[in-house]
């Protein structure tokens, strides 16, 4: 692994530890591709954590790039809207004002820069209803 893949990894890391500390999250959280249940269903409740944006803003001191800028899509998924609602509610209080502890990185808190209103996956059946929430995260060497 690069030191470039290793620096995401521990930011990405940070998150899903945090996420996985709320008792009501720790067996739904993923990190992209979702697994199907053993007798190969599609899960009907999970959280999905996509990692998303630009590795590095370019700021520069001393001509290298410093700054980690990374955007978390979070999707809180459920066959029962009443659950998406309860999913992302654990994820925002897990995920407000949060400051990561990333291996030689100084973090700001994680903004919160959006909610989207739940809607249905109608290509599933039975439907999953969803709602995504955006965090951001930046970090600096320490």
């Amino acid at each position: 692994m690069s030191a470039l893949e290793q620096l995401l990894t521990d930011h990405d890391n940070a998150i899903l530890a945090r996420l996985r500390e709320h008792d009501y999250l720790t067996p739904v959280v993923f990190k992209g591709k979702v697994p199907r249940l053993p007798d190969g269903t599609i899960r009907n409740a999970y959280i999905n954590v996509h990692a998303s944006g630009r590795p590095y803003v370019a700021e520069r001191r001393d001509g290298r790039r410093v700054q980690v800028a990374r955007s978390y899509l979070i999707n809180a998924v459920s066959t029962d809207p009443a659950e998406v609602e309860r999913l992302q509610g654990a994820v925002v209080a897990q995920l407000l004002d949060f400051r990561p502890t990333i291996p030689g990185r100084n973090a700001w808190r994680l903004a919160y820069e959006a909610s989207t209103a739940m809607r249905p996956d109608e290509s599933t059946t039975p439907w999953l209803w969803y709602t995504t929430d955006q965090f951001d995260l930046n970090t600096t060497p320490a």
